[in-house]
């Protein structure tokens, strides 16, 4: 499955689910799929492109080694550089339910998230739309 997200001039952002078998990285059937999705929404795509994985795993944890098919995506890009590379964004939320909390301190957590978040969330955004 793949969904597209958000386009800037040519470039598309795109959400799938990993595209792997059960031994590799399956880099022409997503870019097949992508391309269907594109058309299907009505842009015209672009076959000589560039992809930009974006992986938001753990690669410090027992998640990163869990999950082998992200070897098989670095080793897919390392061997291709020219098909594109794989970026690592390391996303593990927060330990804090701010529901539970009262509401002035869930809007000082709000104000000064850039300080305590540990996994720089709120750069992603930006990272993302200034790659596209």
């Amino acid at each position: 499955m793949v969904r597209l997200v958000d386009t800037v001039e040519r470039n598309f952002l795109f959400r799938t689910v990993k595209p792997v078998n059960k031994t590799s990285f399956l880099y022409d059937d997503l870019i097949k799929n992508m391309k269907l999705r594109a058309i299907n929404e009505g842009f015209v795509w672009n076959d000589n492109l560039k992809l930009h994985v974006y992986s938001f795993f753990l690669s410090n944890s027992k998640i990163r080694d869990e999950h082998t098919p992200l070897s098989w995506e670095e080793d897919f890009f390392a061997k291709n550089p020219d098909k594109g590379k794989i970026i690592h964004f390391e996303l593990g939320g927060s330990v804090l339910y701010a529901n539970n909390l009262p509401p002035f301190i869930r809007k000082e957590l709000a104000i000064t998230y850039p300080k305590w978040s540990w996994d720089r969330m709120n750069l992603l955004i930006p990272l993302i739309h200034k790659d596209l």
